[in-house]
Formats: C-alpha cells, structure tokens, sequence
C-alpha cells in the first residue's frame, strides 16, 4: 500500500511539472518560450519574405534596365556603322572624281 501511494505521489509531481511546463500563461514554461520562438520565427518569415519580394522587383527593374541599355548600344552601333558607310561613300567619290 505504501509503495502505491509512493507511485500516486511521483505520478502527481511529475503531472505538476508537465502542467507547469505546458502553461501558456507562465513566461517561463517551455511552451510559453516554444511559443515566442515560432512568433519571431514567423515574424523572421514574414520580413524575409518582404524582402524576397522587393529583390526580385529590383532584379526585374535591373533586367529591364539592362536590356534597354542593350537595345539602344546596338542602335547606336548600327547608327554609327551607317554614318561610317556613308562616309565611305564619299571617299569613294572623291577618289573616283
């Protein structure tokens, strides 16, 4: 009978502990610290997502950009080849004059 009510007394310890553990309300207790971490988790989640977002916005401005940039070297390119053609042109006049 002795060892039975020894075995209800440790099971009682152990069930105030795991209560005192699992509360919500101690700051203290696992669960309460367990819950914070998963909020600043979330909230780490949350800014890093924010970020993602702006990053590729910027990386999409930045590609745009740099075709453009591209496109207008390659205009230029053809603008000049053409004035250089021309300029061709004339020598050949001259020297056939």
């Amino acid at each position: 009978m002795v060892w039975l009510r020894d075995r209800l007394t440790q099971a009682e310890t152990k069930l105030e502990q795991l209560t005192t553990q699992l509360n919500i309300d101690d700051p203290a207790s696992w669960a309460a610290t367990e819950q914070r971490q998963r909020q600043a988790l979330r909230q780490d989640l949350t800014v890093l997502a924010t970020e993602v977002t702006t990053l590729t916005t910027t990386n999409q401005a930045e590609h745009q950009r740099l075709a453009l940039e591209g496109q207008q070297a390659i205009a230029q390119l053809s603008a000049d080849g053409q004035l250089l053609e021309h300029v061709r042109e004339i020598i050949r006049f001259f020297k056939a004059a």
